[in-house]
């Protein structure tokens, strides 16, 4: 059987929006969300939530989480990535004898999974034989060939003909690799990359209290159906 392990990677300190990842979004702390689209995931084995807040656990055990892991302070600060955190949380879980077949990175800042995204994710990236894998949002459409860079107020048109050409970006969701290619290559990002094309509204990213709104109005809406946080009864 496939054993896959996901990281929720939930630091305190955030330069854009303060606490971000805990502020209340909807009634509940914003990593809530991803944590219950998680453990509605027929494919997850584990999930880990990464962070240096003994707080983040005590909230986060009030929803059923189990584990005690928590981040060494030095990985909360900025020169260090979530390939870095997940790398960290890996060999942890190797030193207790828990290994895995593939790694899931969950952003907590992209809150919004419509019900049954992550179960169609894996499944087909497993079928996929690839070795990495990711959200993807779009597609964009480039319907004219005059794009460039602005540096000092000066704007310097591309050589590239772009037009007419299609695009899709990182949603900033849902990363995914095969524990031994992410130890070996220390990133998502590894060639050939599968890629899944996620729900506009499952594509916000927060970054800024505009962000944060938005998100909010979709849940409130009931834009998409999501898996609501549920706490457990005392």
């Amino acid at each position: 059987m496939t054993k896959i392990l996901a990281v929720i990677p939930v630091k305190m300190n955030s330069r854009r929006l303060k606490k971000k990842n805990v502020k209340l979004l909807n009634g509940y702390p914003m990593f809530l969300w991803t944590y219950a689209a998680a453990i509605n995931c027929k494919y997850i084995s584990k999930i880990v939530i990464s962070s240096e807040a003994t707080s983040v656990h005590n909230i986060a055990k009030k929803y059923g989480y189990k584990d005690n892991y928590i981040r060494p302070k030095k990985l909360i600060k900025d020169k260090f990535s979530n390939s870095d955190v997940v790398l960290d949380v890996l060999e942890n879980q190797m030193k207790l004898g828990n290994n895995y077949d593939h790694v899931i990175l969950l952003q907590p800042t992209s809150p919004i999974r419509q019900k049954g995204t992550l179960n169609k994710f894996i499944k087909n990236y497993l079928n996929s034989n690839r070795k990495s894998g990711l959200s993807l949002k779009g597609p964009i459409y480039k319907k004219y060939n005059f794009l460039g860079s602005l540096r000092n107020n000066k704007f310097t048109s591309t050589q590239k003909n772009l037009k007419n050409k299609v695009f899709y970006s990182p949603s900033a969701s849902i990363y995914i690799s095969e524990v031994k290619n992410f130890f070996n290559e220390k990133k998502f990002f590894i060639d050939p990359i599968f890629g899944y094309i996620v729900d506009k509204f499952e594509a916000t990213d927060i970054d800024y209290v505009e962000d944060f709104k938005i998100a909010g109005l979709i849940l409130k809406n009931k834009l998409l159906n999501v898996h609501k946080p549920i706490k457990l009864k005392n």
